[in-house]
């Protein structure tokens, strides 16, 4: 697997992993009170059953709280802002819109833009914030939120952020450092509220991106990232030095032979934003090894513990991966697929529609996936039979008169095609014959067809090369979008299949 890919990975589970370890134990008072109810180390491993819930509602895995909830809609969001090309801070707030009804019960016919909010764990309220609930509620009936809280409710979500800014360089550092803040301004509005996910930003950015990443190392991006935001929020010179004086603190304290949980009282008890990153420097800095020992010593303590574990494991899962995660903490997490399918989209660049994917959008979408199946099957079939390899003619943009394709509709998609296949498929057909009424050609990362008569482009199917073949992702059909519902669906995936296959079995000109 690609390291940037596995970096991506592990800060989004290490995030969510801290959220599950830390929100049973949230709202406990003491690391004493905690002791009492997990022993000596405090809670060590991911609990499954929620002592604060019923026995009929136990769901058998470590849930995760709002913190995670709230993560997933930003890179949900975030990848779609860039599809529809609108800025991204008003995509992500549309997505913060979109999980606040989540938790209130509602639809909104406005606010549907996330697959996500088809899953039913992100529908269930699990402690969110206050100061989010506020302020998306203020937004949601069209009103500017006006509040002066510097909670962490900020600090915890944006995480999405600088890993999918950091691929390709897709963002500038600054620029998604910026962006961070931004997106935690819109719930909360005092500097420390997002000055801190500027910062934190910027600790990610470096460390995803950091080949052979240190203890050194990362606190050299703490400092570096302390004097950008001076650059970029010159006008809270005040809070800039409040944050720097938590920062330089939790460097300091990684430092000293005293416990964790006296070290992290020092810092303050992570409801604020400047209080939870900082403590998830300290965690980090002092275990920079071992991803378990941070884990344990960032959340148990009498504060916001699944914020300060969430904003822990987001900063060192992109440190050190997520096959270095201990198998332990992904067993029982809730999600884990889910989070997993978030990461690699984030680092693909857009969304695609696996079958977990098509499972929460569309209760109807088996049929679907059935279709697949079998026309996967075939052109299995066919390469491990077939000698074709190559054609006379190679079909290009400029075989033929075409027609770009306007109003369109977007059906996910899960396809194989093997590179025997594919190298068949990727050379186009073209037609020698009236009867024949499609051309088909392919690029980098699209295959194209026609009806060869008009030009007129009838289906643009997406596609990622994968090892072994290519993988479709999404196939888009020229029809209106009030057109678009699960019966022509299917007979649109359908017939792209079967011309696919048409291509593959013809004989050879």
């Amino acid at each position: 697997m690609n390291t940037l890919q596995d970096r991506i990975r592990g800060s989004l589970i290490g995030g969510a992993i801290g959220d599950a370890l830390g929100y049973p134990v949230e709202f406990i008072d003491s690391f004493g009170e905690i002791q009492k109810r997990y022993g000596e180390r405090g809670i060590t491993r991911l609990d499954t059953r929620q002592h604060w819930l019923d026995e009929t509602e136990q769901v058998g895995k470590a849930v995760v709280s709002d913190d995670t909830q709230m993560t997933l809609f930003t890179a949900n969001d975030l990848l779609n802002a860039k599809k529809q090309g609108i800025s991204l801070k008003y995509g992500i707030c549309r997505a913060y819109v979109e999980w606040y009804l989540t938790q209130i019960g509602k639809k909104s016919g406005k606010y549907k833009d996330c697959w996500i909010s088809s899953i039913p764990e992100l529908n269930h309220r699990r402690a969110p914030g206050k100061t989010c609930m506020k302020s998306l509620n203020d937004i949601y009936r069209g009103k500017d939120p006006i509040n002066i809280s510097k909670g962490c409710g900020g600090v915890m979500r944006i995480a999405p952020i600088p890993l999918y800014a950091a691929v390709d360089g897709r963002m500038d550092i600054l620029d998604a450092d910026k962006l961070a803040g931004e997106v935690a301004e819109i719930t909360h509005q005092h500097p420390l509220g997002f000055i801190s996910a500027a910062l934190m930003s910027h600790v990610i950015y470096r460390l995803t991106l950091d080949e052979n990443p240190t203890r050194e190392g990362m606190i050299e991006y703490i400092r570096e990232g302390m004097e950008i935001l001076n650059e970029l929020f010159p006008q809270y010179h005040s809070d800039n030095l409040e944050m720097r004086g938590k920062a330089q603190a939790a460097i300091e304290l990684s430092s000293n032979d005293r416990t964790d949980i006296e070290n992290i009282k020092t810092l303050g008890e992570g409801w604020t934003g400047e209080e939870a990153l900082a403590i998830a420097l300290y965690c980090v800095l002092k275990h920079f090894d071992s991803f378990e020992d941070a884990m344990i010593v960032s959340v148990n303590h009498g504060g916001d513990s699944d914020s300060t574990g969430a904003v822990t494991g987001n900063i060192l899962g992109a440190a050190l991966g997520y096959e270095a995660i201990p198998q332990f903490f992904k067993d029982d997490l809730e999600l884990h697929d889910v989070i997993l399918h978030m990461a690699d989209d984030l680092y693909r660049g857009y969304v695609t529609y696996s079958r977990l994917v098509l499972a929460y959008l569309n209760p109807d979408s088996e049929s679907i996936v059935d279709k697949q199946k079998r026309y996967q099957q075939a052109i299995g079939e066919w390469a491990s039979k077939s000698d074709k390899t190559r054609k006379k003619e190679i079909a290009t943009q400029d075989t033929q008169y075409i027609q770009p394709m306007d109003e369109h509709v977007a059906i996910p998609m899960d396809f194989f095609i093997p590179n025997k296949a594919w190298a068949v498929i990727k050379q186009g057909h073209i037609s020698h014959s009236m009867e024949d009424k499609w051309f088909m050609y392919c690029d980098e990362s699209k295959i194209r067809f026609y009806r060869s008569w008009t030009g007129c482009c009838v289906y643009v199917a997406i596609y990622e090369n994968v090892n072994d073949g290519i993988h479709i992702c999404q196939l888009q059909s020229s029809r209106v979008p009030s057109r678009s519902n699960a019966m022509f669906d299917k007979e649109d995936v359908e017939l792209f299949l079967q011309l696919l296959m048409e291509d593959l079995t013809q004989p050879a000109f």
